[in-house]
């Protein structure tokens, strides 16, 4: 019994902390849909937001999170940068279809498909958890047929080679119960169990919470988060791996010291293997920056992306200014 409700208990974390929220978006612009047609895919509606003007920054969120995600961190970027954040298939106010091409490929297809639907070029790609495998997947796959697609490369606590599996994401794999789970737990529940710690830091309102949980009130986002958690990790990792060094765009890589899902050694593996890179790391903040962090998050993208703007970038750790280094941790 006491594995069991350790088993719910994550999965209630894990939809509340990468819900993707719908009812609380005062602070973002309201939604545009495109229909693409990512190769090998079913035509397919997408919602993104769009705000600003300026170099072009497309935001990624991860599982089960959506625009929402950016809700912190996009304002203040907009205020010179075309900013947008998407939401990938199956999340947000995209659409749920009932199959199963919910891979990070199926993803990286989906954002090729946006930057050329949207005649976007020379784009920073930044992605949050999952969102940065499927950014990475994207950057590695336009570096072959379009490498002007993409200037610049941000990953923010990513996937980026293989890990254990999580609890909460076996959970999700379990075909009956991970289903029976979603359709009886109301959904408000493990928003408020799983977010006490922001709440109590104020980091989060209950308008947050509500807009957490919204999205699983509909069945089509069930399927979405079960079919992305059974397929979360790319079966080609060591050929995918075996390609960073070919990324040779600035690459900015922002961790959480705290965090247990993709900890830290991953960003710092990353930071000794792409040629361009910078690692940021973020005390007292778990998984999510965005969410955790978003002031110190938004002053490490605007330092790093005034520095690329006019010079090349030069791999290592960003040594900040004295108010954020005292924030951002060791340096190796």
């Amino acid at each position: 019994m006491g594995e069991w409700l350790a088993r719910l208990q994550i999965l209630a974390g894990l939809l509340a902390l990468a819900a993707a929220p719908l009812a609380a978006e005062t602070a973002l612009p309201p939604g545009r849909k495109v229909i693409l047609s990512p190769a090998g895919m079913a035509p397919l509606a997408v919602n993104a937001v769009e705000a600003g003007a300026g170099p072009p920054v497309l935001l990624l969120h991860g599982i089960g999170g959506s625009t929402y995600t950016w809700r912190k961190v996009l304002p203040d970027l907009a205020r010179d940068h075309r900013v947008i954040a998407l939401d990938l298939k199956g999340f947000g106010r995209s659409e749920k279809p009932l199959d199963e091409a919910y891979s990070p490929a199926h993803q990286a297809a989906l954002v090729i498909a946006y930057l050329e639907a949207r005649g976007l070029s020379h784009v920073t790609l930044a992605g949050h958890s999952l969102g940065g495998t499927v950014a990475l997947l994207a950057a590695l796959e336009l570096q072959r047929r379009d490498p002007a697609r993409v200037a610049r490369l941000v990953l923010i606590d990513s996937p980026a080679y293989p890990q254990p599996v999580s609890m909460g994401l076996q959970l999700l794999r379990t075909p009956w119960l991970s289903s029976l789970l979603l359709a009886l737990l109301p959904p408000e529940w493990p928003a408020r169990m799983a977010l006490g710690r922001q709440r109590a830091a104020a980091t989060v309102t209950d308008a947050d919470i509500a807009a957490y949980a919204e999205p699983y009130r509909d069945p089509a986002a069930h399927h979405a988060l079960i079919a992305t958690a059974r397929r979360v990790e790319p079966a080609n990792w060591t050929e995918i791996t075996s390609r960073y060094q070919s990324i040779t765009q600035p690459t900015l890589l922002v961790w959480c010291l705290d965090d247990s899902l993709v900890p830290a050694a991953t960003g710092l593996r990353l930071s000794r293997t792409l040629p361009n890179s910078r690692l940021a790391t973020i005390e007292g903040c778990a998984h999510s920056p965005p969410d955790e962090r978003p002031a110190e998050l938004v002053t490490i993208l605007r330092q790093w992306l005034a520095a690329t703007s006019t010079e090349a970038s030069r791999s290592g750790v960003t040594h900040y200014p004295a108010e954020i280094k005292a924030k951002a941790g060791p340096s190796r």
